[in-house]
């Protein structure tokens, strides 16, 4: 008879992972072996076996992430893979369950991150589409206005050396914090693991990492993007102010002798969306990331609004707490206290879904689901 186990990774695990991941995902040879060379890590992943050998994976990669100034402790599922003939056999929905109620507890993380294939499969473990960007090809003249020129002058760009990485560091961490300081939500890009990342994804695809600064020489966006066909991609694009998004703009617009298409995948305050003035069918709303929140403790990072008195309430598989009248403040209590029993999935939609009402028989349900009225937009341009 066959033993089956979910049980972390080990080092021996690594040559039978990547066979996993290359039948599973076929994202090509260079990226794989630069995958488990440089980026992964055996603490981070979860596998099912079959006679102690792995048939079936996935990762919960470090990504704190910060909220309304607050940084959580967040992490990031990944690569869920099972070879086919192993599949039904429930792999798949032990490792979820693994993930979620041994590695994270063990790990004290708060939110979780994924990019779902199909979210059918991860909804019944509570994630809720939080994240949504703009998948745009336009015509490289959208980002050309002429009127442009003289202030995108003003700026001036730096090339980054993605072989010297570590030199640019700092002013990397600076950029990035600086320009997304105006998202609610964002995930932490710090130490060298989160920009190798980047900077290797742009290498292997002959890509470039330019910074931008203004004219007292203070660094005021980036910009990532590989030029391939008659295309550029953007792979990431972030400017602190107005005037340096219009640099930025400018930017990708002189390359108008050399393509004629901008692909991007932007997120949803992306201001070209909403500007366009030739091509009106190059943009698409979709979904981008899922999360899941684990501590209820966090609910009112999220909130437009504080409770107008004393708000009980119990989370499946958390306690029961108290969200105290006009405040930020939920204490975790000990006693039953009378009010709405939620599940996961319950306090996540309220805080992220853009289209929950409580049902009829989650009426009860309202007078939290008031305090959730604005959606927050977030920033996550991870993509692995």
């Amino acid at each position: 008879m066959s033993l089956h186990q979910i049980r972390m990774a080990t080092d021996a695990d690594r040559e039978a992972l990547e066979n996993i991941w290359d039948y599973c995902f076929h994202d090509g040879e260079t990226f794989q072996r630069w995958y488990f060379s440089q980026y992964y890590r055996k603490e981070e992943c979860i596998v099912g076996c079959v006679n102690d050998v792995p048939v079936a994976s996935l990762q919960v990669i470090d990504l704190p992430t910060r909220v309304k100034g607050q940084n959580l402790r967040a992490g990031y599922i990944v690569g869920v893979d099972c070879l086919p003939e192993y599949r039904g056999m429930g792999f798949t929905r032990r490792l979820m369950e693994e993930a979620l109620y041994h590695y994270a507890p063990e790990h004290d993380l708060q939110l979780l991150h994924l990019m779902p294939f199909e979210a059918d499969f991860y909804e019944p473990y509570g994630f809720v589409f939080s994240d949504y960007h703009f998948k745009m090809e336009l015509d490289i003249e959208e980002f050309y206005r002429p009127g442009s020129r003289e202030m995108a002058h003003a700026f001036s760009w730096e090339h980054v050396d993605l072989a010297s990485l570590d030199r640019w560091l700092p002013v990397l961490e600076q950029v990035y914090e600086r320009c997304t300081q105006q998202y609610d939500i964002c995930v932490l890009r710090k130490g060298m693991r989160r920009w190798r990342a980047l900077a290797d994804d742009l290498a292997m695809e002959g890509g470039y990492l330019k910074l931008l600064y203004d004219e007292s020489h203070q660094p005021m966006g980036l910009l990532a993007y590989i030029m391939k066909e008659e295309a550029i991609f953007v792979r990431e694009a972030l400017a602190y102010d107005a005037r340096a998004r219009q640099a930025i703009y400018y930017y990708i617009a002189s390359h108008r002798s050399q393509v004629k298409r901008v692909q991007w995948s932007a997120p949803e305050d992306e201001p070209i969306a909403f500007r366009r003035k030739k091509d009106k069918d190059g943009v698409m709303y979709q979904p981008f990331m899922m999360n899941l929140i684990l501590d209820p403790m966090i609910l009112p990072l999220f909130a437009s609004a504080m409770p107008e008195k004393d708000l009980a309430f119990s989370v499946e598989g958390c306690g029961t707490f108290r969200w105290l009248a006009h405040s930020l403040h939920i204490e975790k209590v000990s006693k039953d206290v009378h009010g709405p029993i939620l599940n996961g999935r319950q306090l996540t939609q309220m805080v992220f879904d853009r289209s929950w009402m409580p049902l009829e028989d989650e009426a009860v349900l309202s007078s939290m689901a008031a305090l959730f009225t604005r959606k927050m937009v977030n920033f996550n341009n991870e993509y692995f």
